[in-house]
């Protein structure tokens, strides 16, 4: 009998599970294209919150294989942190000494907030590498700020922080070269607009002995898996080149085509959400339909529909997108008399 013969009840875990924001560190990891970073919280979990982040567009996260999955994408986000645990982490494994060739792994579990002015949560952000740093030095700056506006009455928890992504660079020296784009607090706290409000209050006192077993599952034990928090596949790809200059704003490609990126990636179209409603024009149709066939009127009454709809909001932003692109095209070809 062996290790593989048991049933193997006994199961390590890095504590509760939470829907998480990845860092794209590159830009050029996402279809279409950005300069930049971005946060990206993939469309699935912007299903199960019934909110997309504020501010965001749909793009698609493509892996190291090729294949992509949908994500919403924003260069802000607002993120109130609750708890965050540290880790060192190399060839995929925890560690709780620095070796050589580490690379400082922060998970942060906070609320979000939402393209609907609400905060939505749990989630976890995770950042890697010089991220880490920043990310860390974001949120106690954050605390510090709330600690002097509340008069220490109240703690940084409750409260929204804003943070923005850079400008791409080259970080490291040498072989350990990589692109970068840094993590940076908007400092402009207001406490009594940036409150979460009592039911997000509410729920972060409730869980947060949940918290705090997620933060200790990380200490007390030698070593241990990576852990969650990047979308399986993408982990690497923040060391793939970076374009010297901003992607162009896309047109509109020809029927059928999937909006422009890397032309050798088979990306999942952002634009194949069904329509939530029987359509008599587009009988079975999607978001891409409308595109193609042109048609604004059709795509802002998609929007209007789903607005007060929190459990299609990624048909709206597949929808908003699609509008956005499309009006862009025609800016961009209009010929003047």
């Amino acid at each position: 009998m062996s290790w593989k013969d048991r049933e193997n009840p006994i199961k390590d875990s890095d504590g509760p599970s939470y829907p998480f924001i990845q860092v794209v560190n590159n830009g050029q990891n996402l279809d279409p294209r950005a300069k930049n970073g971005k946060f990206a919280l993939v469309a699935d979990y912007g299903e199960v919150f019934g909110a997309a982040l504020e501010g965001s567009e749909i793009a698609n996260l493509v892996f190291r294989s090729g294949d992509a999955t949908p994500v919403f994408v924003t260069d802000k986000l607002t993120f109130a942190p609750v708890v965050t645990r540290f880790a060192w982490i190399k060839d995929g494994n925890r560690l709780h000494e620095y070796v050589e060739g580490a690379r400082g792994k922060l998970q942060v579990v906070g609320y979000f907030k939402g393209e609907d002015g609400g905060y939505h949560g749990p989630a976890m952000i995770t950042a890697t590498g010089t991220n880490s740093k920043e990310a860390s030095d974001a949120i106690k700056a954050h605390k510090a700020a709330v600690n002097k506006a509340t008069k220490g009455q109240a703690s940084g928890a409750y409260f929204g922080m804003q943070l923005q992504m850079g400008e791409t660079r080259l970080v490291g020296s040498g072989s350990n070269q990589n692109y970068a784009t840094p993590i940076a607090l908007v400092k402009d706290l207001d406490p009594d607009r940036d409150y979460v409000g009592d039911a997000i209050a509410d729920d972060i006192e409730a869980r947060h002995p949940e918290f705090l077993a997620w933060r200790e599952a990380w200490k007390g034990v030698k070593g241990g898996p990576n852990g969650d928090g990047e979308v399986p596949g993408t982990e690497e790809a923040e060391t793939a080149p970076v374009a010297t200059k901003p992607a162009s704003a896309p047109g509109a490609p020809a029927k059928s085509a999937l909006p422009a990126g890397p032309a050798s990636v088979p990306a999942t179209d952002p634009y194949a959400a069904a329509l939530p409603f029987n359509s008599t024009k587009y009988p079975g149709g999607t978001i891409r339909k409308l595109y193609d066939a042109g048609d604004e009127a059709a795509l802002k009454a998609t929007v209007d529909w789903c607005g007060e709809k929190p459990e299609h909001v990624t048909v709206k932003t597949a929808a908003e997108a699609a509008l956005k692109a499309l009006q862009a095209a025609k800016t961009t070809t209009a010929t003047p008399f």
